[in-house]
């Protein structure tokens, strides 16, 4: 099971949502976010980008990279 699945979602608070991931020569290079604080940003990596999810939302971010 899910973290949310155990402990319940009462005091989780998400602000933000990662909308497209950033491409560059094949590689993840950043990530295009949306925030209820700062609104719509791009937010870059120096060395590397680590993705970390669950079962949503994951699918609508990598798929359209599996071909390329």
């Amino acid at each position: 099971g899910s973290t949310i699945t155990e402990y319940g979602s009462e005091n989780l608070q998400v602000e933000s949502e990662i909308i497209s991931l950033v491409i560059e020569n094949k590689r993840v290079v950043g990530v295009n976010v949306n925030s209820t604080k700062h609104g719509k940003y791009k937010a870059c990596a120096r060395k590397s980008v680590l993705l970390a999810g669950g079962v949503m939302g994951n699918a609508q971010l990598l798929l359209p990279h599996v071909l390329d």
